[in-house]
């Protein structure tokens, strides 16, 4: 099990202005600009790799569904919620 690392203040600011604290599959699936509760997600789900590059805002709802391991329905990939 990976130890989980605080991020850094200043990235989760970065993370959340580049992002206006909107959502990128809100936003790219359903052109929905407006502002989320959410949370920062790692593309790798790796909680120790805190890197800007590996960060995402996500709509609380959008974060579970990207993290959960589901049998039946299709979760959020890395590459769609980087794309």
């Amino acid at each position: 099990m990976v130890n989980r690392k605080k991020i850094p203040h200043e990235t989760i600011d970065k993370v959340c202005i580049s992002s206006g604290r909107r959502c990128c599959i809100c936003f790219s699936l359903h052109n929905d600009y407006s502002i989320k509760e959410g949370q920062i997600a790692h593309f790798d789900h790796n909680p120790a790799n805190s890197k800007f590059e590996n960060l995402a805002f996500l709509y609380l709802d959008h974060h579970n569904k990207y993290d959960s391991i589901t049998s039946q329905s299709k979760g959020f990939s890395a590459t769609e919620v980087k794309d």
